[in-house]
């Protein structure tokens, strides 16, 4: 391989970074330039009006042009640099990518917050008060959260009050965890070359669909998750390949499995019970194709990748135990024991295929001639060579054992959970922890060096479709706002000096975060009926992502309380005794307030009384 000399290679990454931050710019401006684009093709071009809704996403695309065309042409060219000058590119890119993750952060969390992604701040500001990372006073929901977001957040209410600033400061710290994860994995496959590891770094914190925004790079809930499954893969790897084990790693291995499944069954069915499968399903293949006798000390003692699979396992399984029921005698949260399969046919191939298509980053109702749109083609092109490529690799002999039992393993943790998923409870969004595996799944591809071709058309098509999407997709989270719609109440609460008040799940938290703290909400029951959403009849809190102090007798007990309800709450139950009892004191075509004496007055509220 003839690569660029010196005087090309400065000239063309001088070229590309002065591309990419000038597209950088059009971006972060693109709030601004969109609405003046609108009006100069409304008024100047088409010299008639159009819907601004339906075209704001292929005029926003059109910004990222510069950027687009920085990545592709890079990501065609890549193979020329030098290993010095990938590394260097790669870093610009990685730096980049953060700096823009920071930014977003910073000036669109309260237009992108929900309630359930505020709770994760809620949670961490309980830890510093109660000076507890696990607060026994915190109603946690499908699982409690024993290494997650608060061992970073937490920490940080210590030393400062601004929870957008706090919430970047976690959000980056997470992503660099995350970053140095995958690189911890991929030293364990023996993937030793810089350039592969900094690139999977940097396509594992790449934001490369809204989905993935929410709840990786700006929600951070799934990182840990992956970050734990990356370890607790890599240090089964580093137990069966290496001749000599430390006792620190075989320690920290078996911790790690306990701790999983002591959080949760979760992570015993994406990472742990898999594991175990492959290595157990790999050896019984051998042991017939080889036609040998079952010798269980020898499958089950001797066998390093079935011990430590089947150990970790166990371990995982131990820690669940004392999960449903220890932990469940001091701390409140969901069981995952009653989980139950659903009809037959609930789920339909055309949903997987669209949600899985979409976390990808491919974009519906988009002009094929943006990038947004050539991204669209690059996803099939992508998944039909990393299919070729994986195919070839399989068939390889002297392709790696471990490489082999690693796109194995990825393959049957995916089939499994999607299996599960599918048949028990689809949110789409559940994919990404195994869609994540695809990373270190590419640059095990890209470290084999047969068949050139199908893998430099992978690495090329996937390095465009995550970098390039992830620009495409916080550009939609700085000219989106969906929380629109809640600026107005929240202005009137704070003008007047509401601090604390109640409302259904979807309303409470996220105030608290967008007011900065200044109004807490505690989270009223509901009632769910042919799929409407009614208050209750008698006073109740849900017992869901929320500090048990706001429901206490005596807890802001003389101070004037609100009651928030959406318009859709208020229309079906419009003679409520809530709304007859309280004094109505805002309303607007979204929300409206009633103003009740005290807490105990808003709980009396309910049978009538004042």
């Amino acid at each position: 391989m003839k690569y660029f000399n010196r005087k090309q290679t400065a000239i063309l990454q001088s070229v590309s970074i002065l591309f990419l931050i000038t597209g950088v710019l059009l971006i972060i401006f693109s709030g601004t330039l969109i609405p003046c684009i609108y009006s100069f093709l409304q008024n100047k071009v088409f010299h008639r009006s159009f819907d601004m809704e339906k075209w704001s996403g292929t005029i926003a695309a059109l910004l990222s042009f510069p950027v687009f065309t920085v990545i592709f042409v890079n990501a065609v060219i890549f193979v020329k640099y030098n290993d010095n000058a990938k590394i260097i590119m790669l870093s610009v890119m990685t730096a980049v990518v953060l700096f823009f993750i920071a930014f977003c952060c910073q000036t669109r969390s309260n237009e992108y917050v929900n309630s359930d992604l505020a709770s994760e701040l809620l949670l961490a500001k309980e830890c510093a008060l109660t000076k507890s990372f696990w607060p026994a006073s915190w109603y946690y929901s499908t699982e409690i959260r024993l290494l997650n977001t608060q061992l970073i957040a937490g920490p940080l209410f210590l030393f400062m009050n601004n929870w957008i600033t706090i919430k970047t400061l976690t959000s980056i710290c997470l992503c660099v965890l995350l970053f140095l994860s995958v690189m911890f994995l991929l030293t364990q496959l023996n993937i030793h070359s810089t350039w592969i590891k900094l690139l999977s770094g940097l396509l594992i914190i790449c934001p490369c669909s809204i989905t993935h925004w929410d709840v990786i790079q700006f929600g951070n809930y799934y990182i840990p998750h992956i970050i734990i499954s990356f370890i607790y893969t890599g240090l089964f790897l580093n137990l069966v390949l290496r001749k000599q084990k430390t006792v620190l790693n075989t320690v920290l291995f078996f911790i790690l499995a306990f701790i999983s499944g002591l959080s949760t069954i979760r992570y015993i069915l994406i990472f742990e019970f898999p594991l175990a499968l492959t290595a157990i399903s790999m050896s019984v293949y051998g042991l017939t194709e080889n036609k040998n006798t079952f010798n269980f000390r020898v499958f089950f003692i001797s066998s390093k990748k079935n011990f430590y699979s089947v150990s970790g396992l166990i371990m995982g399984c131990i820690g669940y135990v004392f999960n449903t029921t220890l932990l469940h005698k001091f701390y409140t949260f969901s069981s995952w024991n009653s989980t139950a399969f659903n009809e037959i046919g609930d789920v339909s191939f055309t949903q997987i295929y669209r949600s899985l298509f979409e976390l990808l980053g491919y974009r519906n109702n988009i002009s094929a001639m943006t990038p947004a749109g050539i991204i669209n083609v690059f996803i099939y092109i992508g998944i039909i060579f990393f299919f070729i490529s994986t195919v070839k690799l399989m068939k390889t002999e002297n392709t790696k054992p471990e490489h082999k039992f690693f796109i194995i393993f990825s393959a049957v943790s995916f089939v499994f959970m999607g299996f599960i998923y599918i048949n028990m409870d689809f949110i789409e969004r559940y994919f990404i922890m195994n869609l994540v595996f695809l990373i270190p799944c590419l640059a095990v591809i890209l470290s084999n060096h047969n068949s050139a071709v199908a893998r430099y058309i992978t690495g090329v098509s996937w390095a465009a479709i995550l970098i390039a999407s992830s620009f495409t997709t916080m550009q939609t989270v700085l000219y989106r706002n969906p929380n629109k719609d809640k600026q107005q109440v929240l202005s009137f609460l704070e003008k007047n000096n509401y601090t604390f008040g109640y409302a259904t799940f979807w309303n409470a938290n996220i105030f608290t975060f967008m007011s900065n703290g200044r109004i807490e909400v505690g989270n009223l029951d509901k009632v769910k009926k042919d799929g409407l959403v009614y208050l209750p009849e008698h006073y109740g809190y849900d017992k869901w992502l929320t500090t048990a102090r706001y429901y206490k007798d005596d807890y802001k007990k003389d101070q004037k309380t609100f009651l928030l309800v959406d318009s859709a709450e208020y229309s079906v139950s419009p003679d409520h005794n809530l709304f007859k009892n309280g004094r109505c004191i805002y309303t607007d075509e979204y929300y409206r307030v009633y103003d009740f004496a005290s807490p105990e007055e808003f709980k009396a509220g309910f049978n009538g009384k004042n």
